[in-house]
């Protein structure tokens, strides 16, 4: 489904971004997928003329908000006029707005976009590794919809990348979000769900049940929107044919394992390349001989979890049929034993863990956004005193309200909302991007609040400073920086009560039934469990239950009901709004 917007251009130019940082799938590292990593600006860019033979009015030098690299546009449709174009500019990060055309002293090529339309413009990639060359032109030709002219750098490896393009994934690369599927076993053995199903996340680090393979419960097309897909060469290493380990039964029964920990999770949508759309990414499942030989060296790393790569995101394991990759690159049920399988394979090519001392962590821009220190709204950004909501980079599907303080808003499942995050909303990925200037707790059409997750918007204090994060797209933030508010803090759509609003019974303690929290520990004692729901990291204070019955005796809220994973675990179960299980799409059910 293609999405409609009214800054087309801006859409197709942010989505050869996302393209340019997300090559991995699980865990593996994208180190070489952004253009350039210096964050200061437009070091090595300047307008100045342009050695392109199309005709070029104006040029914008900036630094990509994204990306931290340096880029220069050229505004080379009839379209454009000076006024537009300037404006266009004045949003970009350290932008220098010329009436000429961009020159790089060393570049990769050029990517004209919307070439066809009066709004077209022809983006400068700068750089002098080679390496970063296929990148480059899969981002601009397969992922952004544009038309690549290597510079002489690139030129060879543009020759060996003619051909048809990859298909491009599902809703024109928007984030689908993660989403939890249930379904019957396809062979019969009854699954760990409710009603004997298998459920599974169909989301890139999601994982269906322990002995059964991903793409029999869910489906790569939304996954490669997580992580735009682009096929990175594998290792060359080769385990010598003769060697001792293609006879050590122990050993091949571990790396069977390995293989089919990788292929129950979203990991086989890139990384294998029967699935993949051209090629496996980084390493292959599918690989001959001992597929694991398909990783680099990096990647052994990033898996033997020597690098960081939580900016990637993670489900938890409960929710995950066991899966867990806090301490691995990918998922798995049994963290010591992929730990050591690793080690073994970086033993085994003499690389010891002082290599990656000090190793930066996996995920490019998500790993920059996260050390991000936002500075003062400027250009009218922030709520103004009407409670209106402005940003400047374009439309967004993303819009943060946070206490100042904040850990900056990552990828979901487990990063999306930090704790301070005082209100989110989100656009469905289904629908167009929303426009600056929506109210403070409003909902506008195809919109839904995600914080809080139940009741209205908090008030904000007149005098307090608080922090808005816009995001075009998850991971491509436009707007981050800090506003003092300054209207009263009443609004339609706001209210200082608790934010889970309830309808109370004659014995109902609201303030210990709802009281936000993060831990058990927060907690009252008569409601001493903290209900969590996937990816929160802020929830509401109940309490273990049976039946609903029990939820009512015990003083919870009238209209709750007991609401459970699985009735049958004491402590998969909580008291809680009947609507949870409707908003889970029934993956939750009713102790009675």
């Amino acid at each position: 489904m293609k999405t409609t917007t009214t800054h087309v251009h801006s859409q197709r130019s942010l989505t050869l971004l996302l393209t340019l940082f997300a090559l991995g799938g699980c865990g593996e590292d994208t180190q070489s997928a952004v253009v350039g990593d210096n964050p200061s600006a437009t070091e090595g860019v300047t307008p100045n003329t342009t050695p392109s033979s199309v005709a070029v009015q104006w040029s914008c030098a900036y630094t990509n908000r994204f990306s931290s690299a340096a880029e220069c546009k050229d505004f080379i449709g009839d379209g454009w006029t000076l006024s537009s174009a300037q404006s266009d500019c004045e949003v970009q990060q350290d932008a220098t707005f010329a009436e000429e055309g961009c020159n790089l002293t060393a570049s990769l090529g050029q990517c004209m976009l919307e070439g066809d339309t009066p709004l077209a413009t022809n983006l400068h990639f700068p750089g002098q590794d080679e390496g970063q060359c296929a990148i480059t032109q899969q981002g601009c030709e397969v992922f952004a919809g544009g038309s690549f002219t290597p510079s002489a750098l690139c030129e060879a490896t543009s020759d060996m990348l003619s051909g048809e393009p990859a298909p491009m994934a599902s809703g024109n690369n928007v984030f689908y979000p993660p989403e939890l599927l249930c379904a019957p076993p396809l062979d019969g053995v009854p699954g760990s769900s409710e009603n004997d199903e298998v459920c599974t996340w169909q989301s890139i680090g999601g994982c269906t049940e322990p002995g059964r393979v991903f793409t029999d419960y869910a489906s790569c097309e939304p996954v490669l929107t997580q992580r735009p897909f682009f096929a990175v060469p594998p290792s060359t290493f080769k385990t010598e044919a003769g060697d001792p380990l293609y006879e050590d039964a122990e050993y091949q029964a571990e790396v069977q394992w390995v293989k089919g920990e990788a292929e129950a999770c979203g990991c086989v949508c890139c990384h294998t390349s029967e699935l993949s759309p051209r090629g496996a990414a980084a390493f292959d499942t599918a690989a001959e001989g001992i597929w694991t030989d398909s990783f680099t060296e990096r990647g052994l790393a990033i898996a033997a979890g020597w690098i960081d790569s939580s900016p990637l995101g993670a489900h938890g394991s409960i929710e995950n049929n066991g899966f867990d990759r806090s301490a691995t690159g990918l998922p798995t049920t049994d963290a010591a034993r992929m730990i050591r399988f690793f080690e073994g394979e970086l033993a085994r090519r003499g690389v010891d863990r002082s290599r990656f001392e000090g190793a930066t962590p996996v995920g490019g821009p998500l790993y920059t956004q996260q050390t991000f220190t936002p500075q003062n709204c400027a250009n009218g950004e922030g709520i103004g005193d009407d409670n209106r909501i402005e940003w400047t980079g374009g439309d967004a599907r993303y819009v943060y309200v946070l206490n100042t303080g904040s850990e900056n808003p990552g990828v979901p499942p487990n990063l999306d909302k930090p704790t301070g995050t005082i209100w989110k909303l989100d656009v469905d990925s289904r629908t167009s991007p929303i426009a600056t200037g929506i109210t403070y707790g409003s909902t506008p059409d195809n919109t839904f609040q995600t914080v809080p997750r139940q009741g209205e918007a908090p008030a904000l204090l007149q005098g307090e400073t608080y922090y808005l994060y816009v995001l075009a797209d998850v991971g491509a933030p436009i707007t981050r920086c800090l506003f003092v508010y300054e209207a009263d803090g009443e609004t339609e759509n706001s209210t200082e009560a608790d934010p889970v609003a309830i309808e109370e019974g004659p014995s109902t303690n609201v303030a210990v039934w709802n009281e936000p929290c993060a831990e058990d520990t927060d907690c009252d004692a008569t409601a001493d469990y903290c209900v969590k729901m996937p990816g929160d990291v802020q929830g509401y204070c109940s309490k273990h239950c049976d039946s609903s019955a029990a939820c009512a005796q015990a003083g919870a809220p009238s209209s709750w009901t007991c609401n459970a994973v699985s009735c049958s675990i004491p402590d998969f179960t909580w008291c809680g709004p009947a609507e949870e299980i409707a908003d889970s799409g029934n993956f939750l059910s009713q102790c009675d």
